[in-house]
C-alpha cells in the first residue's frame, strides 16, 4: 500500500489497513470513506488475489445509486 500512503489522509489509511473481518463505521458525507473502502475491497481481491464477496448498504436506493 506504498502508494496508497500518498492519496489517502490518515484515518483512510487506518480503514484500509483494519484486516477485522467484520468492520462497521458511521460515516459522514463527503469524507472520502467510500473511495477508501472501494479502494480496500479491490485491491484485496485484485493485489491480494481474496475470494470474497463485498457487501455495501446505503440508506436508500437514490443515495445507492448516487
Amino acid at each position: 500500500m506504498e502508494a496508497g500512503r500518498k492519496r489517502f489522509l490518515p484515518y483512510q489509511t487506518a480503514w484500509i489497513r483494519d484486516e477485522s473481518r467484520l468492520r462497521l463505521m458511521e460515516k459522514s458525507r463527503q469524507v472520502g470513506m467510500t473511495l477508501a473502502d472501494a479502494y480496500d475491497s479491490v485491491r484485496k481481491v485484485c493485489v491480494l488475489g481474496e475470494r470474497l464477496d463485498v457487501w455495501v448498504s446505503s440508506r436508500d436506493e437514490q443515495q445507492a445509486r448516487l
